[in-house]
């Protein structure tokens, strides 16, 4: 006699595991709370392992910054200046010699308004110097 049925007269769990595909299938799917431990401590770094990276990347970020400032030393500005303007473009030493030109080029304008300013001061002293000459010159001839 040959069952009607595949699963008739089979247990439950011969059923559930005819339906999964087997121990190996369903092993593979779930894996046991220890594996799955072991797995989640790989993904999420120690506190330790997370402590050292993250002095790793802090004494790159200086090594490197070292080296930015270096660089925009050779160019002829000052470790100041550029340590200023490096911390104004977050890092970007492009942007922190342009940023060190800008600040070089509004002193330039500054002292040339300065020069003019005091030229402009020179000439109107030296003007009311020769008028006031000229018109005690002039009262002198008059009432001599």
């Amino acid at each position: 006699t040959f069952p009607t049925s595949p699963t008739k007269g089979v247990s439950p769990t011969r059923r559930r595991r005819a339906d999964s595909g087997g121990f190996g299938r369903l092993r593979q799917t779930t894996p046991s709370p220890t594996r799955r431990r072991r797995q989640l401590e790989k993904q999420i770094p120690s506190p330790v392992k997370r402590a050292k990276e993250l002095i790793d990347e802090e004494f790159e970020e200086e090594k490197a910054s070292e080296l930015d400032i270096a660089a925009i030393c050779a160019l002829g500005f000052d470790r100041d200046m550029a340590i200023e303007a490096l911390a104004e473009t977050d890092g970007d030493v492009k942007k922190a010699v342009a940023t060190l030109l800008a600040w070089e080029n509004e002193e330039f304008e500054e002292e040339e308004e300065e020069e003019e300013e005091s030229e402009e001061e020179q000439w109107e002293e030296e003007e009311y110097e020769s008028d006031t000459a000229s018109s005690l010159k002039a009262l002198r001839e008059r009432y001599g």
